[in-house]
C-alpha cells in the first residue's frame, strides 16, 4: 500500500475509497477490509500508547527553554509549576480531548508505517486538525492533499477560542460582584488560634435526596463517614467549592446552603471557599494571571516543545487550542483565581493535622496542595472516590512523575491516596503508584452494592435501563445508537433512561418507546432491570456488573474507550446499533447472571473500620 485516505467526518465515506482511516469512527460490520478505525487502533494498543503518552507528558515538561526545564520556568510558586495545572491536568477522557487527539495520531502512525503508507489524502472539515495532520506528514517525508470541508459557523465559543484574553476578562467580570453578594471572612484574623483538627473539600454537587431541602448536609460523596466523624473529639472542618462555575449568582446560591449546614449542624462546621473571595484577592489573581501569559508567550519553539519522537511529528496543534485557553484564556484565569483564594483560606485556618479532598489531580487540586502546604498544615489523603479509568490521564503518569523528588518543582501530590477497593487498588499498583502511597478504604459512594438485588429469572419484555452519561453530547450520541436500534428491532422491550445527576435538567431526545426512570435512586433502578447501557464516563457501569446485569458499555468514537471493568464476563462494549441489536437477541432467552461479590469490587464495611484508622478514631 502506497496511499491512505484519513477521513475525519462523522459520516463514513463512500465504499469505493480505497483503504481509509476512520478518525473517529468505529467500524460498521459491512466495512471493506481495507478500512481501520483510529478508536479501534487506540483501544487495541492501549497499553503500550497510554506508555507512549505519559511518556511524552513527561519529555515535554523537562523539555531545555534557554538552559532551564519547562516546568521550572514556569514556577509560579515556590515548589509549584504552573506546568502542572496545563496540559499534565487536562482532562483526557472528555469528547475530542486534546490527549485523544495526540493518541490517535501516535496510531496512526503506527498503521501508516504497518502498511507501507507513502501518501496521505486528508478530508477534514477541522482546519487545526488538517494542520496537525499535514504536519504529521510532512515531517515524516510523506506526500500529502487536503480536502477541507465548509467553515463552521461563528459561535461565541469560536470568538473566546480566537480571543482569550476575552474570556478572561469575563470571568473576572463574573468574580468581581462575588465580593459584594457574599459575606467575606476577611476581617476574620489569620486564625493562628483555634484547635487542631480534621478538613475536608468537596463539591457543592451530590447531596442525598432531601438535603438540599431541608438545609442539612448528606452527601453522596461521603456517605456514612459523614456522621461517623461527628465521633472524632477535635474540630472537622469543611471546605465546600461550588460545582458550577462560579459567579456572584451562584456563590450567592452555595453561601445560602453552607449556612443552613452550619445552622443544622452539631459537631462540624461548614466554609466555602469563595468566601474567600475579596477585591485583594481577586487583584493578586490579575497579578498573577499576567505572569501566566508570559510563560506563555515564552514558551518556545512550541513545535520542538511538542515533538513526539514516537510518531516523528510535534503534537503542537493537537494541543493549541488548550494551550490558549490555558495560557491566556478562561482556565488560566481561573487557576490563578485558585491559587489566591486556597492560599487565603488556609492561612485564615487553624492547624489542621489531617486534610482529606476528593482527588482527581485537577488543577485546582494543585494549588489547594501547594496552599495547605505553604500554611504548615499537616498530612493530605487524597480520596478516589468514584473509579479510576484506564485513559484518565489525571490519575496516571509516567513513573518518572509519581511522588518525585527530582528538580525543584516536581508534580504536587497528597502524602497518600486512598482507593475504595480492590480494583482501584490492582489499577494503582499497574500504574506504579508506591505502595506506601496506598491506603485501602471503604468505598463510600458505593454502600448499598452489597446488597443489591439479583437479576430475576427471565420472563416478559427485557427490561432495559440507559444511564445518561456525564457529558451531554456523548449521552445524545449513546441514545442515538440505542434509539437507531428500537427503530429496527423486534424484540419485547421494555426500555427507560436515567439522567445523569448533574444533567438532569437537560433535554434530550429519546424513542417514543423509551420513558424517564423516576425510580428514588440508583439501586432501585437497577433492581428493575435486565440490561444496563451506559457511556465511557459513568461509573454506574461498577454496580451494574456488581449486581449481575448485563451490562453494555457503547463506545463513542469522539473519545477513549475505557472502563474500570474492562474483563467482567457481563460487560459487554457496543460501537453499533447492528452489534448491540445483535447482543441484545443473544441475551433474550438467556438466563440470569449470578451477580459478583461487591467486595470484589469495593471494600464495603459497614462499621467502617479502615476510615476509622485514617482518621484515628479508635
Amino acid at each position: 500500500m502506497t496511499s491512505l485516505t484519513i477521513w475525519t467526518d462523522d459520516d463514513l465515506p463512500p465504499v469505493n475509497s480505497g483503504p481509509v482511516a476512520l478518525w473517529q469512527a468505529y467500524l460498521p460490520d459491512d466495512a471493506p477490509k481495507d478500512w481501520y478505525s483510529m478508536p479501534d487502533e487506540v483501544h487495541r494498543n492501549r497499553d503500550s500508547l497510554r506508555s507512549d503518552y505519559l511518556a511524552w507528558l513527561h519529555e515535554a515538561g523537562v523539555t531545555k527553554i534557554q538552559g532551564l526545564p519547562l516546568v521550572d520556568r514556569m514556577a509560579i510558586r515556590p515548589g509549584l509549576s504552573y506546568w502542572w495545572m496545563t496540559i499534565p491536568a487536562d482532562n483526557s477522557i472528555e469528547s475530542n480531548s486534546p490527549a485523544y487527539i495526540a493518541v490517535r495520531l501516535m496510531a496512526l502512525a503506527a498503521l501508516a508505517d504497518r502498511l507501507g503508507v507513502t501518501s496521505v489524502s486528508i478530508v477534514t472539515s477541522d482546519r487545526s486538525l488538517a494542520r496537525l495532520l499535514r504536519d504529521w506528514a510532512k515531517s515524516t517525508g510523506r506526500a500529502h492533499k487536503t480536502q477541507l470541508g465548509p467553515r463552521p459557523r461563528l459561535t461565541r465559543e469560536s470568538v473566546y477560542r480566537a480571543f482569550p484574553s476575552l474570556a478572561a476578562l469575563r470571568v473576572v467580570i463574573g468574580h468581581a460582584g462575588i465580593p459584594m453578594r457574599v459575606k467575606s471572612v476577611s476581617e476574620e484574623s489569620p486564625a493562628a488560634a483555634g484547635q487542631s483538627g480534621i478538613c475536608l473539600v468537596d463539591y457543592m454537587a451530590h447531596f442525598a435526596p432531601g438535603a438540599v431541602d431541608e438545609g442539612r448536609f448528606a452527601s453522596n460523596y461521603w456517605g456514612p463517614l459523614v456522621e461517623m466523624l461527628d465521633e472524632l473529639d477535635e474540630p472537622v472542618r469543611w471546605l465546600h467549592l461550588s460545582a458550577d462555575l462560579a459567579s456572584s449568582g451562584v456563590v450567592a446560591r452555595d453561601d445560602e446552603l453552607v449556612r443552613q449546614f452550619d445552622e443544622n449542624a452539631t459537631l462540624q462546621t461548614h466554609d466555602l471557599v469563595h468566601r474567600h473571595l475579596t477585591w485583594t484577592v481577586l487583584i493578586r489573581s490579575c497579578r498573577d494571571y499576567l505572569r501566566v501569559r508570559w510563560f506563555g508567550i515564552s514558551a518556545r519553539p512550541r513545535a520542538r516543545i511538542f515533538f513526539d519522537a514516537r510518531s516523528g511529528s510535534s503534537l503542537w496543534q493537537a494541543f493549541r487550542t488548550a494551550y490558549r485557553d490555558q495560557f491566556f484564556g478562561k482556565t488560566a484565569m481561573l487557576n490563578c483565581l485558585w491559587l489566591n483564594i486556597f492560599e487565603d483560606a488556609l492561612l485564615r485556618m487553624p492547624h489542621q493535622r489531617l486534610g482529606i479532598y476528593l482527588f482527581e489531580n485537577q488543577p485546582w487540586e494543585m494549588a489547594f496542595l501547594n496552599a495547605w502546604r505553604k500554611a504548615g498544615h499537616g498530612e493530605l489523603l487524597g480520596v478516589a472516590h468514584s473509579t479510576t479509568r484506564f485513559w484518565d490521564t489525571r490519575y496516571f503518569k509516567d513513573p518518572r512523575d509519581l511522588w518525585s523528588e527530582a528538580g525543584s518543582n516536581p508534580m504536587p501530590w497528597p502524602e497518600r491516596v486512598a482507593v475504595n477497593g480492590p480494583l482501584m487498588r490492582e489499577t494503582c499498583h499497574d500504574a506504579r503508584y508506591p505502595e506506601p502511597r496506598i491506603v485501602e478504604v471503604e468505598a463510600l459512594r458505593f454502600f448499598g452494592t452489597e446488597h443489591a438485588i439479583s437479576p430475576r429469572s427471565r420472563s416478559g419484555p427485557l427490561r432495559i435501563l440507559v444511564c445518561g452519561d456525564y457529558s451531554p453530547v456523548a449521552a445524545q450520541r449513546m441514545l442515538d445508537l440505542v434509539n437507531e436500534s428500537l427503530a429496527v428491532t423486534d424484540l419485547s422491550i421494555a426500555i427507560s433512561y436515567r439522567p445523569h445527576p448533574t444533567n438532569a435538567l437537560l433535554e434530550v431526545h429519546l424513542h417514543p418507546d423509551c420513558r424517564f426512570d423516576l425510580a428514588p435512586s440508583i439501586q432501585e433502578a437497577l433492581a428493575g432491570s435486565d440490561i444496563v447501557v451506559t457511556g465511557a464516563m459513568s461509573s454506574v457501569s461498577i454496580e451494574a456488573v456488581a449486581s449481575g446485569r448485563s451490562t453494555f458499555m457503547v463506545g463513542d468514537a469522539h473519545a477513549f474507550l475505557t472502563s474500570p471493568l474492562e474483563s467482567a464476563a457481563n460487560l459487554n462494549f457496543v460501537t453499533t446499533a447492528e452489534g448491540f441489536l445483535s447482543s441484545l437477541r443473544r441475551l433474550d432467552q438467556a438466563e440470569a447472571l449470578i451477580p459478583k461479590a461487591a467486595n470484589d469490587f469495593f471494600r464495603v464495611n459497614s462499621t467502617l473500620c479502615s476510615w476509622r484508622k485514617v482518621t484515628t478514631i479508635e
